[in-house]
């Protein structure tokens, strides 16, 4: 309920940021579709980055931050900071190793998916998805590392920074395109894309310093017990994968 006028504005905001996000979304689709057209370039690039998406939908970063959020609150509340923000970092260096193992996993296995996934393409074409796809898989982690930092703005009450990231790194997507597309072709989409995340990871690791909210690189933490998190997590994840794969 908004009791306040100082709510209004803050919501208003972020409407107003929201929108922004999206326009600068639907500019960069635009431009992307008079630089490529509909050619076989741009389905070949598509089809290596729809692997990719199901990668960060199998992934479930969001649902794992929320699902940690209560446990930070009660961390933080029982202990202290740092207490929470070290059983943040144990979470964080641990699914950072998990989503290393996953990208090797579809590195080698990248051709077995690309036929399932474009088995009516040419094999020259299967070959460019293929490279594509490779390079490309390895930013599943800043993309995940990124929706956890920004999870822990939140839990600190830092609202508003994840939008204007997005509103920024669309912009930084659209300027890397326009400007690399003649020199890189197709490449400039992924030299976009991983421009666009690292900013984002970066960014968001900045502010979370400037508001004393410091990662340390911790293992574990004795009031925190992670194999009962991830454990929990399990009924979750195996019910989304399940999802994914019907």
């Amino acid at each position: 309920m908004i009791t306040t006028s100082k709510d209004k504005k803050s919501i208003g905001l972020l409407t107003v940021i929201k929108i922004i996000g999206s326009l600068f979304a639907i500019l960069y689709s635009i431009i992307q579709a008079n630089l490529f057209g509909t050619g076989n370039l741009i389905e070949v690039y598509f089809a290596s980055t729809a692997i990719l998406a199901v990668m960060l939908s199998l992934s479930q970063s969001g649902v794992l931050a929320e699902i940690f959020l209560p446990i930070y609150h009660r961390l933080k509340r029982e202990h202290s900071k740092s207490v929470a923000l070290n059983a943040f970092s144990v979470i964080l260096i641990r699914i950072v190793l998990i989503l290393l193992a996953v990208c090797l996993f579809f590195y080698i296995l990248a051709p077995y998916f690309l036929n399932i996934f474009v088995p009516g393409f040419s094999v020259e074409s299967k070959l460019l998805a293929i490279k594509i796809f490779r390079v490309t898989c390895i930013i599943l982690i800043p993309q995940v590392l990124s929706s956890f930092l920004s999870t822990l703005l939140n839990a600190e009450m830092i609202y508003g920074k994840t939008e204007i990231i997005t509103i920024i790194r669309s912009a930084l997507n659209l300027v890397v395109l326009v400007v690399l597309f003649d020199k890189f072709g197709v490449w400039s989409l992924v030299i976009s894309l991983y421009i666009g995340h690292l900013f984002s990871m970066l960014t968001f690791l900045y502010l979370l310093r400037k508001n004393n909210l410091r990662l340390e690189w911790v293992w574990r933490q004795k009031e925190f017990n992670h194999l009962l998190f991830f454990r929990n997590c399990y009924s979750s994840l195996f019910y989304v994968g399940s999802t994914q794969f019907y």
